[in-house]
């Protein structure tokens, strides 16, 4: 198969309307696809919760007999030359899974990769230096993550549209992203991260990057501090 016959969809999961922040990032990651493939958008509105919208990207890659799906989350702004990147990372590793690196949009603004420790917990990956190698990942958030839709054709048709499920482990909830990782590493995919591609994630209007998660982090302990000294006083 040459690059020219790839199927590519991008999943762009929408809440109402996708936010102008992020625009410029998608045409230009649509662009990109297009060069080097047959590119497919696909944006689910308001489809909840969250696995909803992610099955219903994964059922019409199917249908489309995509080989690649590349989800890009609406609120999450994507550098030129992710999906260049991504790429390369997938046909070098043979992964099934390719995730950007970007952190969580809500306190405590941690990295959305996740290794699972000795203890069985998921420990979140933060990354330093974003010229390194790929890193390899027990799971991942799907905001800027390309999926091998040929792997999961062969090897994930059983589970009948629910390759994404909001669940509990633990008395902990399991996120949609999380159980999609863990199925397809029982089925022996494997997940990397690449830390070239460093998305921005929309928080309040504000992109949470590396750089400012800090100021944030700051920011909302002392706001949560001063709301429990107000409670206090009433």
């Amino acid at each position: 198969m040459t690059s020219n016959d790839l199927k590519i969809v991008i999943s762009v999961p929408t809440l109402d309307v996708v936010p102008s922040e992020v625009l410029p990032g998608l045409l230009i990651a649509a662009a990109e696809v297009g060069r080097v493939g047959n590119p497919m958008v696909m944006c689910p509105v308001n489809l909840k919760p969250h696995d909803r919208a992610r099955n219903w990207a994964m059922q019409n890659a199917l249908n489309y007999d995509a080989n690649l799906l590349w989800f890009i989350d609406s609120d999450t702004d994507v550098p030129p030359g992710s999906f260049g990147r991504l790429k390369e990372v997938m046909d070098r590793t043979g992964a099934v899974i390719v995730a950007g690196y970007y952190l969580q949009r809500g306190y405590p603004f941690l990295s959305t990769w996740a290794v699972v420790a000795d203890d069985g917990k998921m420990n979140y990956r933060m990354v330093g230096d974003t010229t390194s190698d790929p890193i390899k990942l027990d799971a991942c958030g799907m905001g800027c993550t390309l999926i091998n839709v040929d792997w999961v054709r062969e090897n994930m048709d059983d589970l009948d549209g629910k390759w994404f499920k909001l669940t509990e482990k633990n008395n902990r909830r399991v996120w949609e992203d999380v159980y999609f990782c863990m199925r397809a590493s029982e089925r022996g995919g494997t997940i990397f991260g690449d830390p070239r591609v460093v998305g921005r994630h929309l928080y309040e209007r504000i992109f949470v990057t590396p750089e400012n998660a800090a100021e944030l982090r700051r920011v909302q302990i002392l706001k949560r501090h001063q709301e429990t000294e107000e409670w206090d006083n009433d």
